[in-house]
């Protein structure tokens, strides 16, 4: 499944994004998994067909990282991964 999302506004940066978090989880669950990208998607693999993620975003600078973004549900289709 791939995930997209667009930067944050530049007055809501803290300097230069170096990299984004991407905090994932089947929805309502409690186990989540985390992968980190330089580029504004990310394709996550191994996911369960015909089941709904929950994803949420996270960017990072020299200085630290900002909050996680409101979390976005997917559907991964079926015959698609």
């Amino acid at each position: 499944m791939r995930v997209s999302w667009s930067a944050p506004r530049r007055d809501q940066q803290n300097g230069k994004i170096i990299e984004y978090e991407v905090l994932y989880r089947e929805k309502d669950t409690r186990v989540a998994a985390r992968v980190k990208t330089e580029r504004l998607y990310k394709d996550i693999d191994g996911l369960l067909v015909g089941e709904w993620y929950e994803v949420a975003i996270k960017a990072f600078t020299f200085a630290g990282s900002g909050p996680f973004s409101s979390t976005k549900d997917y559907l991964v289709p079926d015959g698609e991964w």
